[in-house]
């Protein structure tokens, strides 16, 4: 399910997805998306910018392993109980260019969707989209 909402500038979308068989499948048993977006333009609309605020609750699930030798994603019986993610992101769009700054994971939640490949703490990624033939 997938709500939306806009109040003033702030906008509002959440997804929830339930899965009721989540032992046999690789999806965890619920999964709540929050996501807030404040944009807002500066320099006379030059400059647009998207503030995301993200939100993720992921219900239990069944850790998979990996088997380098079959190349496949197998289900374990460790089963790992609920985790908070928490994303923060900046977007700025000038023209066809998008600079974006993105820290991730700022509840340093210890999470791993494969044995062995565990996922980072925090994370902070800067870059660059553009587009140069349209």
């Amino acid at each position: 399910a997938k709500a939306e909402t806009r109040c003033w500038v702030l906008e509002l979308q959440d997804e929830v997805s339930y899965n009721s068989n989540y032992q046999k499948s690789f999806i965890p048993e619920y999964k709540n998306v929050l996501k807030v977006n404040l944009p807002f333009s500066i320099l006379n609309g030059a400059l647009k910018l998207e503030n995301y605020l993200v939100y993720q609750l992921i219900g239990k699930w069944r850790k998979l392993e990996y088997d380098p030798l079959t190349n496949q994603y197998l289900p374990t019986s460790n089963e790992i109980s609920n985790n908070h993610l928490l994303d923060v992101k900046i977007l700025a769009h000038i023209k066809s260019a998008t600079i974006f700054l993105v820290w991730e994971n700022l509840l340093s939640e210890d999470y791993a969707w494969v044995d062995s490949y565990s996922e980072f703490y925090r994370l902070f990624r800067f870059g660059l989209y553009w587009t140069l033939f349209d």
